[in-house]
């Protein structure tokens, strides 16, 4: 249990982490999700949401 959500921290943050500078300058806010647990695939979203002006 520990040993998930260790690694669903940390593929999270280094989602937003590399997503943070693009954001700002595209005026949209965009990501690109894949997060596996157990050898089983959890989530894979991906897609764009425009920034509020």
């Amino acid at each position: 249990m520990r040993k998930r959500f260790a690694l669903l921290t940390i593929g999270t943050l280094s989602v937003l982490g590399a997503l943070a500078p693009s954001a700002s300058a595209a005026g949209q806010f965009c990501y690109d999700l894949k997060v596996n647990a157990n050898g089983s695939e959890v989530v894979n979203q991906a897609g764009c949401q425009d920034l509020p002006l």
